[in-house]
C-alpha cells in the first residue's frame, strides 16, 4: 500500500472541502454585509455611492478575516455555551423560562451568524494549513512506513513512540492515517 499517496489524497480532499467552505462563507458574509450597508444607506438617507458601499463591504470582510484568523490561531471553535450572549442560567420559575426563551432568540441567531461569517476565513486558513502537510511520495518513504507498521504490529501492546527516533515521517503518516493508536499525552502508541 502506498501510504504517502493515500495520505496526500486525504489532504487534497480536506483542502478542497476547506476551500469550498471558504468560498461559501465569504460569499454569504459579503452578500449579507453588502445588502446590510445598502439597507442602512436607504433607511437613513445617507446618499452613499456604490463604490463607498463596496468599500464598506470590503472593510467588513477584512475585519472578518482578522477575526477569523484570531479564532483559528486559538485552534478552538466557538461553542454555544462559550458565546457572549448565552444567558447561562437555569430557569426555576415561569418568568425565568420566558426570559431564557427570549434570550435564546437573540443569542441563537447571533451565534449562527458568527459561525457562518467565520466559515470563510477559517476555511481558507485550514486549506493553507492542510497544504503544508503533504508528505513526500517516494518509494523510500513507502517502504519505511510499511516496515515501521510491521514492527509496531509485532509488539502488540502500548509502547513509547521515542523508540522510533529518526522515523518521524513514517510514524506521522501512520498516525494521521489512523493505522496506529497514539496517545499525545503519554507519547505512547500501539497498532490497531
Amino acid at each position: 500500500m502506498n501510504y504517502s499517496r493515500h495520505l496526500n489524497q486525504r489532504i487534497i480532499l480536506r483542502i478542497v472541502w476547506s476551500l469550498f467552505k471558504a468560498v461559501v462563507g465569504y460569499f454569504l458574509a459579503g452578500f449579507v454585509s453588502y445588502w446590510m450597508f445598502r439597507f442602512l444607506n436607504y433607511q437613513f438617507s445617507l446618499d452613499l455611492k456604490e463604490p463607498v458601499i463596496l468599500a464598506l463591504t470590503a472593510a467588513f470582510l477584512a475585519v472578518l478575516t482578522l477575526s477569523g484568523w484570531l479564532q483559528w490561531k486559538k485552534e478552538r471553535a466557538y461553542n454555544y455555551e462559550d458565546f457572549g450572549f448565552y444567558p447561562g442560567f437555569e430557569p426555576t420559575t415561569t418568568g425565568g423560562a420566558v426570559v431564557e426563551m427570549y434570550a435564546h432568540r437573540v443569542s441563537g441567531v447571533a451565534f449562527i451568524l458568527t459561525k457562518l461569517f467565520l466559515l470563510g476565513p477559517i476555511g481558507l486558513l485550514d486549506a493553507i494549513k492542510y497544504s503544508r502537510s503533504f508528505v513526500p511520495d517516494s518509494p523510500t518513504v513507502v517502504r519505511e512506513t510499511g516496515m515501521l507498521l510491521e514492527s509496531i504490529r509485532a509488539k502488540e501492546k502500548w509502547h513509547s513512540a521515542s523508540e522510533y527516533a529518526g522515523q518521524e515521517t513514517a510514524l506521522s503518516i501512520l498516525i494521521r492515517l489512523r493505522l496506529v493508536d497514539f496517545s499525545e499525552k503519554k507519547g505512547r502508541l500501539k497498532a490497531k
